[in-house]
């Protein structure tokens, strides 16, 4: 799996801002383009050149770290990670170099990437899908996921099923 496009469209108090990460192929060769344009009509737009390891976006990272190959109990790779689109900044500095690596024990998957900004950690359950229960970022902010189920939506479309649904135990994922 590859992130084929990433972007983010914003505003502050004078107008909109609209960034974009990219992803082109063109016979067996990837290139990635950032593009970012503003209120005041100025169009930032550049070429990032991969390396031999694989580009991450910071903002994908929830759902890229469920995508690894946990059929070992422990691992660990090296990226080129992307910043993310949604800071206030316009400009693009840049890919930096990460580490990401992984412990596994009986219930969850300890996933930690290290990048020069600091550490990121994420907690998922050990089996399939993997879900993120907890992740804490580099800058202190913490998430945690209260609960969940997994429902088919069409089967719960009147008023009170949701409810319902949030009763059933059969719907509830394992703790």
């Amino acid at each position: 799996m590859s992130l084929a496009r990433l972007s983010f469209l914003g505003s502050d108090l004078f107008g909109n801002i609209a960034k974009i990460i990219r992803e082109n192929r063109e016979a067996n060769r990837v290139t990635w383009t950032y593009s970012a344009e503003s209120y005041e009509g100025k169009t930032d737009r550049r070429p990032i050149s991969p390396g031999d390891k694989a580009i991450v976006a910071y903002d994908e990272l929830p759902l890229r770290i469920r995508t690894l190959d946990f059929t070992k109990p422990t691992g660990e790779f090296e990226v080129d990670l992307a910043p993310t689109l949604a800071s206030p900044g316009k400009g693009f500095d840049g890919l930096k170099p990460a580490k990401i690596s992984w412990k596994t024990n009986d219930r969850t998957i300890q996933v930690e990437m290290q990048h020069p900004a600091g550490k990121d950690q994420f907690v998922l359950d050990a089996n399939f899908p993997f879900l993120l229960r907890e992740r804490t970022a580099y800058d202190g902010t913490h998430w945690k996921m209260k609960n969940s189920i997994k429902a088919d939506p069409r089967k719960y479309l009147r008023n009170g099923d949701r409810e319902r649904a949030w009763k059933d135990p059969m719907l509830r994922h394992p703790e």
